[in-house]
């Protein structure tokens, strides 16, 4: 199941968040954190989805791109501005929206 952690105090100055961890569960790799109402400062795409994108997406004429952590309407204009400017405005977007900024 899902690690279940109370928050005990924040230390903004620093960036940390301290807790207590409430069960046993584990964390394994490639796993996130949901973190209500913070506003999560990471970049939209990586410069590995990019390069999906342009050098995988588009040249093999993808119908759709999945969009994983899409928290605002910039998020998808950034993606539509890439795949228009290396011709490949046909593809449509499904987003998954994880937060919302």
């Amino acid at each position: 199941g899902s690690l279940v952690l109370t928050v005990l105090s924040c230390d903004i100055s620093f960036g940390e968040v301290t807790c207590r961890i409430e069960n046993n569960a584990s964390i394994g790799e490639r796993k996130n954190m949901n973190l209500p109402g913070v506003i999560v400062d990471l970049p939209t795409l990586t410069e590995k989805d990019i390069n999906d994108i342009v050098n995988f997406g588009i040249k093999n004429d993808v119908d759709f791109i999945a969009a994983s952590f899409v928290r605002k309407g910039s998020d998808v204009t950034k993606i539509r501005s890439i795949l228009a400017e290396n011709g490949g405005e046909h593809i449509k977007i499904i987003c998954k929206i994880e937060n919302l900024e």
